[in-house]
């Protein structure tokens, strides 16, 4: 039986180089798009950042275009103090992720906190989520 090729991960800062910076409400946000193929929303657990998401990526860029981004507050994100963050805004902040690079039908990968802002966005229904994968995540109903 073969071993398996040894997996080529981005160091943190690596990650950083490959991505952009997305101004939203007034300050930077960190995104990045890897990979080919359907577009997969990748959002992140808290309190970490899109740099979980590195070995997924190294392993499927090949047949995913993964969209990934620090949330205000997270990674490579401004941080500014006394801000009142919340998931609604990290909602806002991933539609303007998936605005800036024109995505309208997007499968969304979420992990920890990520799974109640996909949620949110499922909720508003202005996304196309295709298919959704709930990591370890709060589930909450609407009366």
């Amino acid at each position: 039986m073969s071993e398996a090729p040894a997996l080529r991960l981005p160091t943190p800062a690596q990650w950083r180089e490959a991505g952009e910076w997305l101004t939203f409400q007034g300050r930077r946000l960190f995104v990045a798009r890897h990979g080919n193929g359907p577009a997969v929303l990748a959002l992140h657990a808290f309190p970490t950042a899109s740099y979980d998401f590195c070995r997924i990526v190294a392993r499927l860029h090949h047949r995913f275009c993964f969209i990934v981004f620090d949330y205000p507050g997270f990674g490579f994100s401004d941080k500014p103090v006394g801000h009142p963050y919340s998931l609604l805004e990290y909602a806002d902040a991933a539609q303007a992720v998936c605005e800036h690079y024109g995505v309208r039908q997007v499968k969304v990968l979420s992990h920890d906190i990520g799974a109640s802002v996909a949620l949110e966005l499922l909720r508003r229904g202005r996304s196309r989520i295709d298919s959704l994968v709930l990591l370890n995540g709060s589930v909450w109903s609407i009366p």
